[in-house]
C-alpha cells in the first residue's frame, strides 16, 4: 500500500492559516476544502502539537454566508443568481524569495512560542521545523517583525544570563529564603541562607578556569608511531601520568578546602 503524501512546511503553514482564520470547528471541513492528501486525524495531531488557535478574524467568515446565492443586477436590470464564491484554497509552495504582498504565515503568538523554544536551546533550524517553514522564512520573520527577533534574543541571551546568575548564587551561598511562621501567636519572618553548593562551584570553575580546575590530566608525549615503545618506556609514561594526576588531585582538594573555609567565614560575618 502506497504511503499517504505528506505536506511540505509551506503547505502546513497555509493549512494552519486557513483553519485559524475560519470560525468553524473541527478539521473535516478543512480536508474537504484544501484536499491536502492527509486525514483530519493527522491534521488534528499536528494542530495539537503546534498549538493552533482560532484568530479573532475568523469571526468574519461564516459558513452560512458561503452557502447562500447572492442576488445581483446586470446592466439590463435583470436580477440573476450569482453562484457562491468557492471556499476552496489551493495549497501552494511559497517561494523563498517573497514577493510584495505575499502572505508570510507569521502569527503574533509565535513570539511567545519562539521565546520558550529558545529557552530550551532551540536554534533557527529547529524553529523552522516547529513552525513548518523554511529556515529562510525564520530569517525573514526576524527582519520583518522586530518583536519576533527580540523574543528569540531574549530566550537565548537572557536565559543564559539568568542561569549563570543562579549558578553563581548557588556556588557562593547567596540564595536567601524567607519564610513566615507563627511563633507564640505572632507572625515572625525567618530568613535563611542556603549554604554554598559544591557541585555549582565545580561547574563554575571548570568552565571559567578550565586550566586550573579541570579533572582530566593531559600528558603530551612525542612518540614515533612507526616503532612500538618497549615496556620500560610505557611504564615510565604511566608512572609520570599517575604522579601528575596525584599532584593535581591534591591541589584541587586543597583549593576546595580553602574555598569552603573562606565562604563559611563570609557567612558568619554576614550573620553577625
Amino acid at each position: 500500500m502506497a504511503a499517504k503524501p505528506k505536506l511540505s512546511p509551506e503547505q502546513w503553514a497555509t493549512a494552519r492559516e486557513r483553519w485559524e482564520e475560519d470560525e468553524r470547528k473541527g478539521f473535516t471541513w478543512l480536508v474537504d476544502e484544501l484536499k491536502p492528501g492527509v486525514s483530519s486525524q493527522a491534521i488534528r495531531k499536528v494542530a495539537a502539537r503546534d498549538g493552533w488557535a482560532k484568530n479573532e478574524v475568523g469571526k468574519i467568515i461564516s459558513t452560512r454566508k458561503a452557502s447562500k446565492h447572492i442576488k445581483v443586477m446586470d446592466n439590463h436590470g435583470k436580477v440573476t443568481q450569482k453562484p457562491p464564491r468557492s471556499n476552496h484554497v489551493t495549497l501552494v509552495e511559497h517561494d523563498s524569495k517573497r514577493g510584495r504582498g505575499r502572505p508570510t504565515g507569521y502569527r503574533q503568538q509565535y513570539n511567545e512560542q519562539a521565546y520558550r523554544l529558545c529557552l530550551l536551546g532551540a536554534i533557527d533550524e529547529e524553529l523552522a521545523e516547529f513552525f513548518h517553514v523554511t529556515e529562510q522564512t525564520i530569517n525573514n520573520w526576524k527582519k520583518d517583525y522586530p518583536e519576533f527577533f527580540e523574543s528569540i534574543e531574549r530566550g537565548k541571551l537572557s536565559a543564559d544570563a539568568e542561569v549563570a546568575e543562579a549558578v553563581f548564587k548557588s556556588a557562593t551561598g547567596k540564595h536567601i529564603i524567607t519564610e513566615d511562621r507563627l511563633v507564640d501567636g505572632q507572625l515572625v519572618t525567618i530568613t535563611k541562607q542556603i549554604p554554598p553548593d559544591v557541585a555549582a562551584q565545580r561547574l563554575w570553575l571548570f568552565n571559567r578556569r578550565p586550566k586550573q580546575w579541570k579533572n582530566k590530566v593531559e600528558v603530551k608525549e612525542e612518540a614515533n608511531h612507526n616503532v612500538f615503545p618497549c615496556k620500560e618506556v610505557l611504564d615510565d609514561i604511566y608512572d609520570r601520568a599517575m604522579e601528575e594526576a596525584a599532584k593535581r588531585r591534591d591541589m584541587l582538594a586543597e583549593r576546595r578546602k580553602q574555598l569552603v573555609s573562606s565562604l563559611a567565614h563570609v557567612g558568619k560575618t554576614e550573620s553577625i
